[in-house]
């Protein structure tokens, strides 16, 4: 009976636990205080009152391409993220070199932020190109983190 009480005791504080650390780090997780989304243009009569939701905000546009590294010559179909200025709100970018996010994150980046996994995979490092579409980019950092991406998606 004690073992069972103790292991009792064990999981609910494992999941108090669990719970409190989740609730400090949300924002982390999210990478803001609210995310909507939507695969349409969010309707117009609506407008209002997103406008109410707050003063700041960054707009996302994510897809799937054809991407390709013209100095290889590889093509791969992945995610692409293009995002506004001041995300994220909470937590940082870890990139290389360290500048490259907090330059994305200010808006003063004329480049593309790639993920380390594709760069790998096709031998491609910042400095490099990444062309989407007709739309050529030079990469200006390699992407190890992102707040408000877990790597969980449905």
């Amino acid at each position: 009976i004690v073992l069972g009480i103790a292991a009792l005791v064990g999981i609910n504080s494992f999941g108090d636990n669990l719970a409190r650390s989740i609730g400090e780090q949300a924002r982390e997780l999210l990478g803001a205080d609210l995310v909507l989304s939507s695969s349409q243009t969010f309707d117009a009569k609506i407008a209002p009152a997103l406008a109410k939701l707050g003063r700041t905000r960054s707009d996302e546009a994510s897809f799937a391409s054809l991407v390709s590294f013209p100095r290889t010559q590889d093509v791969r179909l992945a995610q692409v993220r293009a995002l506004g200025a001041g995300f994220p709100y909470y937590g940082e970018w870890d990139t290389e070199p360290a500048a490259a996010g907090a330059q994305f994150k200010a808006g003063k980046s004329s480049g593309a932020l790639v993920d380390d996994v594709l760069l790998v995979q096709f031998n491609a490092r910042v400095g490099d190109s990444v062309k989407v579409g007709t739309l050529t980019l030079p990469i200006v950092g390699r992407v190890l983190s992102t707040p408000g991406q877990t790597g969980f998606s449905a």
